[in-house]
This record gives C-alpha cells, sequence and structure tokens, in this order.
C-alpha cells in the first residue's frame, strides 16, 4: 500500500497522487453534480429600450446594456438640473442642484474675463504709488531718452546703441545730460568707473 504517494520517475522520492473531482460552480446552470441548488434567473424588461433580458435574481440588474444605463442616467441628471444665470454673460445654463449655490460662470473665459474685471481696480490700487520714483520717463510706450536722442541725430537709433545719462539721475532727460554710446559694455564701464576721490 502506497497511502496515496507513487514514486516519481524513478527517482525514489514520492510524490502525492493528485485526484481530481468533477467541481461544479454555484452559479452554473444545468450540471449539479455537488448537490447545489440552480441559481435563480429572472426576466427582467429594460425601462430604455423595452427588451427582455435574463439575469440572476442577485444581480439586481435593470437595464439589458451598459448604453440603455447610461442614457437612462443622461435624462436622470437632465431631468434634476436647475437653471442658473452666467454673472458674466448673462446667458441661462443648467446644473445639479448640489452646484446651484456655487455655479456662477456658464463656461471658464466667462469666469476668467470677469473675475479680471471685477479685480482690476483693485490689484491697481496696489500696485499705483508702490515705486520709488527713479524709473524711466515713457513716451508713447517707449523711453523718452532714446526718443529725444533719435530726435537730436536725426534718425533712430541703431540696434546695441545706450543712451547715457551723464549725472545718474534716469529722469532728467534735458539734451545736455544725454550721451549716446556704442553699446552695454561702453556703458558698463562708465557705471563701474569710480568717480576721482575729492
Amino acid at each position: 500500500m502506497n497511502n496515496g504517494f507513487v514514486p516519481n520517475w524513478g527517482c525514489g522520492f514520492p510524490v502525492p497522487v493528485l485526484r481530481l473531482y468533477q467541481y461544479s460552480h454555484p452559479n452554473r446552470i444545468g450540471d449539479n453534480s455537488m448537490g447545489r441548488q440552480k441559481i435563480e434567473r429572472l426576466t427582467i424588461t429594460c425601462p430604455v429600450c423595452g427588451d427582455t433580458f435574463t439575469a440572476r435574481a442577485s444581480r439586481k440588474r435593470r437595464y439589458c446594456s451598459r448604453e440603455c444605463s447610461g442614457k437612462a442616467a443622461a435624462t436622470r441628471y437632465v431631468d434634476a438640473r436647475v437653471p442658473v444665470q452666467c454673472l458674466a454673460c448673462g446667458s441661462g445654463f443648467a446644473v445639479r442642484p448640489a452646484r446651484q449655490a456655487t455655479a456662477k460662470y456658464c463656461c471658464f473665459a466667462c469666469k476668467q474675463g470677469h473675475v479680471a474685471r471685477s479685480t482690476i481696480e483693485g490689484r491697481a490700487d496696489a500696485m499705483r504709488y508702490r515705486g520709488k520714483g527713479v524709473s524711466y520717463v515713457k513716451y508713447r510706450g517707449r523711453h523718452l531718452h532714446r526718443v529725444l536722442m533719435e530726435r537730436i541725430l536725426g534718425r533712430p537709433l541703431v540696434k546695441g546703441e545706450v543712451v547715457h545719462h551723464r549725472d545718474g539721475n534716469h529722469r532728467n532727460n534735458d539734451p545736455e545730460n544725454l550721451v549716446l554710446l556704442s553699446g552695454q559694455g561702453q556703458h558698463a564701464r562708465l557705471h563701474n568707473t569710480k568717480p576721482p576721490p575729492g
């Protein structure tokens, strides 16, 4: 008697004999060799398309396919939506009831534009008069000292030309105070040269 063990390929080591039993899945209908009961199946009518289908009672299915389930969900959300008016453009749009208190804009562009317009005054007031009054004076979006030098020369400045203030005051744009330099290297040397002590 081998007690369920047989030698493997003559090597002398015992190997357990596997006994295969026919197994019937509890959810399988038909073969009932293990004594399990058959799973109850229901005939259901899809509320969206009207087709009938069978499903296990434990599944609690209502729709015949994912497509019908999606259609039902879409109509359910649309029916439950609440109309809201956009603060920016005034057009109406619908949201879920949970978003009724917080929804203000119909799209991101409306939100961006409305927030920018409503906060521009506060942002401008926060930036206004914060400078030290040492920046260059502008004339139609350009530095005034460059415009004046172009008028003195009678031609536009070439790329790389720099206008230097003799006294170091950027707001003193008197023509006698302006010097034309050929490039930033010469300009940097002028600023880095220390005046003689005296």
